[in-house]
């Protein structure tokens, strides 16, 4: 079979070698930019072509005319696509007899869209899901080849989750194809029913910012959703950004009264600090002030006199005395 490699991220870049392993050639390797949380970019795809002497595209524009030139030259039989950036249209779908498998972490049909993985973790799922399906006009809408299950326990952290689907999809992409061209796989249709479907849209840096009077449940997901690769959950302490990058939720010890974002205790035998939120404790485990390392969170925060979160007040203060002084 000649396969056509479409996308990015380390996922689509692991799984070359073992569809070449299985007797497969690729036809052609088209990616755009990487993020920067990637593992792999551009020019690692591009040195991949090299080596493989194989036809070698960098364009944002998939659908474009001199991409799919470019495309149809290398006559591919099947496609394999992780992460590209836009909807691929049905003229460049139409170049892959067998279609393009996508590779979706995401339960199909339930989460659709993008950053699924985090947003599962978020809503506090037991598991997300590595969906290969076969791509069609609507986003992740196509009928589904394979699925493999991840578990979400409460320690579990996105980058646990891409590690994880890192193992499986390799192998899940060369069952796919075998199984796409005997024909010992068939597609199943996915339920359109819009009770049973979530549209996920995309997250950015700002949305992981903590809010204290959340729950100490809803905080700890967040924190493990929004953990490297990412940049981490958030708040601020004397002004400074705090990054929060491990914590988990703690039932308080006992009735208490407190303001959401107040230090409760600082625990220097663990290293962690226990903060109030809007129903238990956030437990901080590991953070990093500023543009400092990462440290545990009772090197940083020594005090139970510490409140964390934005004071607007004296911010606003702060920005008139400056530009009194300017």
């Amino acid at each position: 079979m000649r396969i056509g490699i479409l996308g990015r991220t380390h996922l689509l870049y692991d799984a070359v070698a073992p569809l070449a392993a299985a007797g497969h050639e690729p036809a052609c390797i088209v990616t755009c930019a990487a993020a920067p949380e990637y593992r792999r970019t551009a020019d690692d795809f591009r040195r991949l072509a090299e080596e493989l002497n194989c036809p070698f595209l960098h364009t944002e524009r998939i659908n474009s005319p001199e991409a799919l030139t470019f495309i149809g030259k290398t006559q591919p039989d099947i496609g394999v696509s992780v992460n590209w950036r836009t909807i691929v249209g049905r003229k460049c779908r139409n170049l892959f007899p067998l279609g393009i498998i996508n590779v979706h972490l995401g339960d199909l049909p339930r989460y659709r869209g993008n950053a699924t993985p985090n947003w599962a973790i978020i809503n506090g799922e037991s598991k997300t899901v590595v969906t290969l399906h076969l791509m069609a006009a609507a986003l992740d809408a196509g009928p589904i080849v394979l699925q493999r299950d991840i578990p979400i326990e409460s320690t579990t952290y996105i980058g646990d989750v891409y590690d994880r689907a890192a193992e499986l999809a390799p192998a899940m992409l060369v069952e796919a194809v075998a199984g796409l061209a005997d024909k010992s796989l068939v597609p199943r249709p996915q339920d359109d029913n819009p009770a049973t479907t979530l549209r996920c849209y995309p997250r950015l840096p700002r949305d992981s910012e903590i809010d204290w009077r959340l729950t100490a449940d809803h905080l700890g997901r967040l924190v493990r959703a929004s953990s490297r690769p990412y940049r981490g959950a958030y708040t601020y302490i004397e002004g400074d950004k705090l990054t929060i990058w491990r914590a988990h939720a703690e039932a308080a010890p006992g009735p208490y009264l407190g303001t959401p974002g107040q230090v409760a205790e600082v625990r220097p035998k663990t290293g962690e600090v226990a903060v109030i939120s809007g129903d238990g404790f956030l437990v901080l485990e590991r953070v990093g002030r500023a543009d400092e390392p990462e440290r545990p969170a009772a090197d940083v925060i020594t005090s139970n006199r510490t409140r964390l979160g934005l004071d607007i007040a004296a911010e606003l203060m702060r920005i008139k005395k400056a530009l009194l002084h300017d």
